[in-house]
């Protein structure tokens, strides 16, 4: 017979998502369980905007690196964008993770390592079944990744899930650098990109399931022409592109399990933390009131907080998807250089503002039959 454990808010999974919401409630003196079902903590790039520092203090022992500078490649054009202030930093991610986990356990959360495998709802609770206990709240908090089980048992559609691939290597004859290299290459990925991160020894993509060791094979082997490396283990993941429905019948979504991720990146972690402290304020009230109808207010809010965010990027990866080869050479070859003194890393309209700004104006023009063929037809 499996234990029953009880707490006013559940939450399935101890990621970014999951471990600060779960800091948030516990420092409102709110009972909250997070579920998790790894010690492991996920590995990804760990790049960030500096927008972090406005939700969680972090010591300079977290942070790798601070980046000014990335090299943007399109096919074999290449440009530089630069600034004068860092726009994003390289978090020790690992690090990272095991730092939330820990804030949210000091504010008095319980992390319990476990796997929920199903979801029975009560009339005035909400059942969480694990293979090791069953857990009752109030509410419960899908933050369970892309592949959210909470999300499932809900009925809730899935996002679109492309594959997200890491891997580590040995450069032979050269040094730890910090240069950042985004590579887009149809041969690698229709829609999105792949890159190396030289301060974390680390080669990436983001790809279609479809033939994804195809176009993975097609990147590791373009690096090896260039440079002299031996790759390590490699690490997958889904991500997903694409919002989906984020609540339910006492229950809301968080994170990966509903698509709060920037399209043009792949990035998660500040739309996470900008979703969860909405979240926090959502559940606050629904345990006040017990009023159902104020959980749907929390897809409200984050809509306003990033909704108009998430629907430019997606536009501007719909736009390079439908672009010919021939066509994005052409773009390039009229970008050389964005110089900046700062920009939000995390606000894509900005940053095309500033393109558009630095752009010659005879270059707009000729670009112009591209833009509506593309993007505005």
């Amino acid at each position: 017979m499996k234990d029953v454990k009880n707490s006013k808010v559940i939450i399935v999974g101890a990621g970014v998502s999951g471990s600060y919401l779960g800091y948030l409630l516990a420092s409102n003196d709110i009972n909250v369980i997070i579920i998790e079902k790894s010690k492991d903590v996920k590995k990804d790039s760990g790049i960030v905007s500096n927008r972090i520092f406005n939700f969680i203090k972090i010591d300079d022992s977290l942070i790798k690196q601070k980046i000014k500078r990335m090299k943007i490649y399109f096919g074999d054009n290449a440009f530089n964008i630069t600034s004068k202030k860092p726009f994003a930093i390289i978090l020790n991610r690992k690090n990272f993770g095991r730092y939330l986990r820990k804030k949210a356990i000091d504010s008095g959360a319980k992390i319990i390592f476990d796997e929920i495998v199903g979801l029975r709802i009560r009339n005035k609770e909400i059942e969480a079944i694990g293979i090791k206990n069953r857990y009752r709240g109030k509410l419960i908090v899908g933050a369970d990744g892309a592949n959210s089980i909470i999300r499932k048992c809900l009925g809730i559609s899935s996002p679109k899930l492309y594959l997200g691939f890491l891997c580590n290597y040995i450069e032979k004859n050269k040094n730890r650098n910090e240069n950042i290299f985004v590579f887009h290459n149809k041969r690698y990925s229709k829609r999105f990109f792949a890159w190396k991160i030289e301060a974390n020894k680390e080669l990436g993509m983001i790809t279609e399931l479809v033939d994804c060791k195809k176009s993975i094979d097609n990147f590791i082997s373009d690096i090896k022409k260039e440079n002299e490396i031996i790759v390590k283990e490699r690490h997958y993941h889904l991500i997903p592109f694409g919002t989906t429905k984020s609540y339910g019948s006492k229950s809301i979504l968080l994170g990966d399990a509903c698509g709060q991720v920037k399209p043009l990146t792949g990035g998660g972690i500040v739309y996470s933390l900008i979703c969860a402290k909405g979240a926090m304020k959502v559940i606050k009230e629904f345990l006040e009131k017990n009023d159902e109808k104020i959980i749907k207010s929390y897809e409200d809010m984050w809509k306003r907080e990033i909704g108009h965010e998430i629907w430019f990027q997606e536009k501007l990866r719909d736009f390079y998807e439908r672009l010919a080869q021939r066509d994005i050479e052409k773009i390039t070859r009229k970008i050389k250089e964005l110089h900046f003194n700062e920009f939000d890393y995390d606000i894509s309209i900005d940053i095309a503002k500033k393109i558009f700004l630095q752009t010659p104006k005879k270059d707009l023009i000729e670009l112009a039959p591209l833009f509506f063929k593309y993007f505005l037809c």
